[in-house]
């Protein structure tokens, strides 16, 4: 089987919702939350998830094997059609883990992240990892 990669702009302008219900493997991935926060750029797997009970078209988003948040779901559907286009469940994108920061005195940031996907979602025109 070909390897799909997402076309992105290098902007990782794409936002992943739920990341707050993740926050503890964030960290861990992240190497946990410092006074400044972080920005670390690593690798996402997208992943339909048909059997999700809220949402079939479901598409979760995994860091080092740990699930860190969804695609949004009002873009979910768009972006199962593309993977069923081709006849695959998941494909690989750049991704940043930004935030973790704990100032004291109550200055906190969560971990978000972002991904380096463009809409309409498309596959890359080459092979390498976008």
């Amino acid at each position: 089987m070909a390897n799909y990669h997402l076309a992105g702009d290098g902007q990782f302008g794409f936002q992943v919702v739920g990341e707050s219900h993740y926050q503890s493997d964030l960290a861990t991935i992240a190497g946990g939350i410092t006074d400044e926060g972080v920005h670390k750029e690593c690798t996402a797997l997208l992943r339909l998830e048909p059997t999700n009970k809220y949402d079939p078209n479901a598409v979760e988003v995994l860091i080092s094997g740990l699930r860190v948040g969804y695609i949004p779901a009002v873009q979910a559907p768009e972006m199962c059609a593309l993977f069923h286009s081709v006849g695959i469940s998941e494909v690989e994108c750049k991704a940043v883990i930004q935030g973790g920061w704990d100032r004291g005195e109550g200055d906190t940031g969560e971990f978000g992240v972002r991904l380096n996907i463009l809409r309409p979602f498309a596959f890359a025109s080459d092979t390498g990892l976008q």
